[in-house]
C-alpha cells in the first residue's frame, strides 16, 4: 500500500544500519524500506563510525560482512563520531525535508544530533523532528545520560517508544508528546 501524492512526506531516517550489526541496525533498516513501501521519499542516513570502541568494546560490525536483513538503497554512512563538522553538513542537508527521525540508542551520539538540529533551519521551514527511542536511558546509566537526553528531548516535536514504561520515562525527561509503539518481532535475518 502507497501514500497518496498529497501525504507523503520526504523523511531522513538517521540511525545505525548495515555493516554495524544488531537488532537496532535490523530495525532502523526495516523502518526505511516500511516508509518507503508506504509511499514516503527516504533517506537512510547512517555512521562510518558510530562511536569510539572504548565505550563499546565488543564488535560493531558484522563479521562476515554479510547483511543482517536486505540493505536500503538510498543509504549513505557520513557521520563519524570523530567528525563533528560531519554532523554540521547532515543537519544542513536535511533542511529541504519534512521529516528528521532521530533514531536514539545511546546517549554517546546525542551530541551529534544536537549539532544536526543547530544546524536546521528555525521558524516554518524546520523540518518536524522525531526521536525513536529504543531506550530513553541505558541499562547501565552514566553521569551526564540523563542531561544530554533532556537536551535532545527539548528539541524534538516527539518522541516514539516502545513500552509504557519508556513512555512515562521519556515524559519525566521533559518530551512533550509522547507515543508509543510496541516493538514488532523481528529478528535478523527475518521475521
Amino acid at each position: 500500500m502507497t501514500a497518496p501524492a498529497s501525504a507523503a512526506v520526504s523523511v531522513a531516517l538517521i540511525g545505525p544500519t548495515h555493516p554495524l550489526k544488531g537488532g537496532v541496525a535490523a530495525h532502523t533498516t526495516e523502518l526505511a524500506h516500511q516508509l518507503a513501501q508506504a509511499g514516503h521519499e527516504v533517506q537512510l542516513i547512517s555512521w562510518s563510525r558510530m562511536y569510539p570502541s572504548a565505550l563499546y568494546p565488543g564488535e560493531q560490525y558484522v563479521a562476515d560482512g554479510r547483511p543482517e536483513v536486505t540493505p536500503f538503497p538510498a543509504t549513505s554512512r557520513p557521520l563519524a563520531w570523530n567528525r563533528p563538522d560531519s554532523w554540521v553538513r547532515v543537519g544542513r542537508r536535511m533542511a529541504a525535508l519534512d521529516l528528521v527521525i532521530l533514531v536514539h540508542v545511546v546517549p554517546a551520539v546525542i551530541p551529534a544530533y544536537l549539532a544536526m538540529l543547530a544546524a536546521l533551519p528555525r521558524g516554518e521551514r524546520r523540518p518536524r523532528v522525531v526521536v525513536l527511542a529504543h531506550n530513553v536511558l541505558p541499562h547501565e546509566p552514566r553521569r551526564a545520560d540523563e542531561r544530554l537526553v533532556r537536551a535532545l528531548f527539548a528539541r524534538a516535536d516527539m518522541v516514539l517508544v516502545h513500552t509504557a514504561q519508556q513512555a512515562s520515562l521519556a515524559g519525566s525527561l521533559g518530551a512533550d508528546l509522547v507515543r508509543t509503539a510496541a516493538l514488532p518481532p523481528h529478528l535478523p535475518g527475518g521475521e
